[in-house]
C-alpha cells in the first residue's frame, strides 16, 4: 500500500487561517496528532506565531474597516445636520421678512368657523412667539460662531476644522 502525500504548507496554512485545535486540524486532514506536531515542531517558522500575527493582522484590519465606516457615518450625519441648519436658517430669514408675523395667533376651530380664518392677526406682538424666534437665531449664532472664529478687529473670519475624528473638513 502506498503512502499517501500529505500537503503539510496546506495543512499549516489551515492552521494559521483558523481557530482549530491540532485534534481536530489532524482530524480534518485524516492524520494523527503526532504528525502534525511533528510538522510543527521541524517547520523552521513557529505556526503558532503566525497564526497569531494573522489573526492580529485581521483584527486590526476589521478595526481600521469599522473606523472608517464610523467615520463616514459622522461625516455624513454632521452634513445632514449642516443642511438643516441652512434650511432653519432660511426659514429664519423668511419669517423676518413677513411685518406680521409676530401678530398671528392660533385660533381654536370654533373660533375659526365663527370669524372663517384659519389664524388671526391682530395689532400686538405675540411675545411668546418673538421670544421663540430670537432663542432659535440665538442658538443657531452660538452654533456658528462654535465652527467660526470671528475677528472684529480686522473683519476677518477663520473656519476651525476639527480633527478628522471628530468633525469632517471640505
Amino acid at each position: 500500500m502506498a503512502k499517501k502525500k500529505i500537503d503539510v504548507n496546506r495543512i499549516k496554512t489551515y492552521y494559521i487561517r483558523h481557530n482549530i485545535s491540532l485534534e481536530k486540524l489532524a482530524k480534518r486532514y485524516k492524520v494523527s496528532r503526532a504528525t502534525i506536531n511533528k510538522y510543527k515542531k521541524n517547520d523552521d517558522e513557529d505556526w503558532d506565531k503566525l497564526k497569531k500575527d494573522y489573526s492580529d493582522e485581521i483584527a486590526k484590519k476589521t478595526l481600521e474597516e469599522l473606523k472608517e465606516k464610523d467615520k463616514q457615518a459622522l461625516v455624513d450625519a454632521q452634513r445632514e445636520l449642516d443642511n438643516v441648519l441652512y434650511s432653519a436658517i432660511d426659514v429664519l430669514k423668511e419669517i423676518a421678512k413677513d411685518d406680521k408675523q409676530f401678530k398671528r395667533y392660533s385660533t381654536s376651530p370654533n373660533e375659526r368657523m365663527m370669524m372663517g380664518e384659519v389664524e388671526y392677526i391682530g395689532e400686538k406682538v405675540d411675545t411668546k412667539a418673538f421670544m421663540n424666534y430670537i432663542k432659535a437665531v440665538s442658538e443657531i449664532n452660538a452654533i456658528i460662531k462654535s465652527k467660526t472664529d470671528i475677528n472684529t478687529a480686522n473683519d476677518s473670519i477663520n473656519v476651525l476644522f476639527e480633527d478628522y475624528n471628530n468633525e469632517y473638513s471640505e
